[in-house]
């Protein structure tokens, strides 16, 4: 299940092509997104979208992060 509406194209790349999954309290956060903001809250299902926004890495330390680079 995926939130509805999804902020595709506000932000640059990668943020801009991702997802983001159903939460049950997405905490605001979702308003900020669709506004161009970045929020200050994020729910936990959300670190990988926030990761990306900031330009960190979301990968975890295990072969398969190495593999596809």
């Amino acid at each position: 299940m995926l939130v509805k509406p999804q902020p595709i194209g506000i932000f640059p790349l990668p943020a801009s092509y991702l997802l983001l999954p159903a939460v049950a309290d997405d905490k605001g956060a979702l308003a900020h997104l669709l506004q161009g903001r970045v929020p200050e809250i994020w729910p936990e299902e959300w670190t990988f979208y926030r990761a990306a926004l900031l330009g960190e890495a979301a990968v975890r330390d295990a072969d398969e992060g190495v593999i596809g680079r």
